[in-house]
């Protein structure tokens, strides 16, 4: 949701779940409903975060963001994320998981 000198008018939390499963890691974006898979941990996350991007370019594209967002409780937070961290916290129901959260900017088409 960023390309070259724009810069983020608004931002959303994502939540992503992390686990091993049947040899690969699956990565699901619990927000958006979103999932996809690497050979670790840090492939799934960066495949997971990818897919949740196209989803909301493609929301964005076809002027659906408003309708899916709320739809889907994702909160919209005005201006641009203070950081570009992530946090990774284990998971605490005995999966071989984690769950990541952190930002990501939007460009246009907010409200």
């Amino acid at each position: 949701m960023r390309s070259g000198d724009d810069h983020p008018v608004a931002h959303i939390l994502l939540r992503f779940q992390l686990r091993h499963e049947d040899g690969v890691w699956i990565g699901d974006c619990v927000d958006l409903d979103v999932s996809s898979f690497g050979s670790d941990i840090d492939e799934a996350f960066a495949n997971a975060l990818d897919a949740a991007i196209a989803l909301l370019n493609t929301l964005e594209a076809l002027d659906d963001r408003e309708r899916f967002f709320i739809e889907h409780g994702v909160a919209l937070i005005a201006g641009a994320p203070t950081n570009d961290k992530t946090v990774e916290i284990p998971s605490r129901t005995g999966e071989d998981g984690y769950f990541r959260t952190g930002p990501v900017g939007l460009l246009a088409g907010v409200g």
